[in-house]
């Protein structure tokens, strides 16, 4: 691709993109593209813009944040409208989370997996639009105010939301190892349905809202990284002081260990202030001795929500631009009893 090219795309992406990470294979990637782009579309009434900068086993995560508060907006009315539809959703998470443990013990081999591959991606298709909306319409729904006499029924709808949420948490852990096992990790889901041979390699993926998926080498990818970073940077370097969503009170005083590549986890310290775009079952262990937790993503529901108050850690999630404005060793003040986070010094 030529620089001219790369630059198109650079000015295409939305400006409100904010960044996560993802420890997932390419092919998985692939699949949750397509998922973002056109089923989310089909099935909820809006698509999410989404670039994966792919590098080890894990990307960078850019997604819309109009795109996803629209997506999550109209998933929370929905929710809180029919308690019916919300049931519906999370049953059929549950019943995808049961046959993809049934899919995995039957097709041990490469072979069988073939034969069996357009069925497999197509619910993993499936299973990732579910998974994203009853997190983020589960998440935007215990934002909202809710009257006096629908809270009953609300409340009842967030605990199913969020029972069906735990009970797929591992499907994409065992999806990953039992891909690794058959030595697919690195292709994109058509290549497999597909009768041709192909050397996988290293790619990175963006996907736009209209469905259409631009392939990058590392290089490239790089690049656009780049020129997101720019147009980005400016504001960042202004905040002194931004807001989450208080999930854990208390106020604490500590350095930031910053953690934008899951890599380096053994670098956290206990008593650190883990600042990291969203947790996942790999940072229990860092959780536990963190002195206060501070994410991009994630609600009442999240991974880093449901471990701070079990080891009752003060914690803001959803700041959105916690892992921009926070460098490692800052100091800062952790705020959350007002869901505060402020640098006291660089």
């Amino acid at each position: 691709m030529i620089k001219k090219e790369i630059k198109q795309i650079i000015k295409k992406i939305p400006n409100d993109t904010f960044l996560a990470v993802r420890d997932m294979s390419l092919l998985s990637f692939s699949v949750l593209g397509k998922s973002h782009a056109i089923t989310t579309k089909k099935k909820f009434g809006v698509g999410i813009f989404t670039f994966f900068a792919i590098k080890n086993n894990q990307a960078n995560c850019y997604r819309s944040e109009k795109e996803n508060e629209k997506f999550s907006r109209n998933l929370a009315l929905k929710y809180k409208n029919n308690e019916k539809y919300a049931k519906k959703l999370a049953n059929n998470l549950i019943e995808l989370t049961d046959w993809f443990g049934q899919f995995i013990d039957k097709n041990e081999t490469l072979a069988d997996f073939r034969k069996n591959a357009k069925l497999f991606f197509d619910n993993y298709d499936e299973f990732f639009a579910l998974h994203q909306g009853i997190y983020w319409g589960g998440d935007f729904l215990s934002k909202i105010e809710i009257d006096e006499k629908d809270k009953e029924r609300v409340k009842r709808t967030i605990d199913t939301l969020n029972s069906a949420y735990k009970y797929n948490e591992l499907v994409v852990p065992e999806v990953e190892k039992y891909f690794k096992n058959l030595g697919i990790t690195d292709f994109l889901y058509k290549e497999l349905i597909g009768k041709k041979e192909i050397k996988p390699k290293i790619r990175s993926l963006l996907f736009l809202n209209n469905g259409k998926c631009i392939v990058l080498s590392p290089e490239e990818a790089d690049i656009i990284e780049k020129g997101i970073e720019e147009k980005q940077k400016a504001s960042y370097q202004l905040i002194k002081e931004f807001k989450g969503l208080v999930v854990t009170k208390g106020v604490y005083n500590g350095k930031v260990k910053l953690i934008a590549d899951l890599n380096n986890l053994k670098d956290v310290n206990p008593g650190d202030v883990l600042v990291t775009h969203m947790t996942r079952p790999q940072f229990n262990k860092q959780i536990k001795g963190a002195g206060a937790i501070v994410t991009n993503e994630g609600g009442v529901l999240c991974h880093a929500a449901m471990l701070a108050r079990e080891f009752n850690i003060p914690c803001v999630v959803g700041t959105k631009i916690a892992t921009k404005v926070l460098k490692d060793g800052d100091l800062v003040e952790v705020d959350a009893d007002k869901g505060i986070v402020k640098i006291i010094k660089r």
